[in-house]
């Protein structure tokens, strides 16, 4: 699996929501994008169906970071 730039920053931030953090303005700082940033990223990652309005992971999402992870892993 090749990460493009998105699909990393949508790591970072499934990363986040793993650890706990749910404020764009806290996923903004710790990732290093603007929240504005976080929020477009959160909308697509809930169109894939990734997080829930509650930005929460979902099953599928948790199969993508597990995923992603492991092709950091692997680099």
């Amino acid at each position: 699996m090749v990460l493009d730039q998105g699909e990393l920053t949508q790591l970072m931030i499934m990363v986040e929501l793993f650890d706990g953090v749910d404020k764009p303005a806290s996923i903004a700082k710790n990732v290093g994008i603007t929240i504005q940033g976080v929020n477009y990223h959160l909308k697509i990652m809930r169109k894939k169906g990734l997080v829930n309005d509650s930005n929460e992971i979902s099953k599928e999402g948790f199969s993508v970071l597990e995923s992603g992870l492991g092709s950091l892993r692997e680099f």
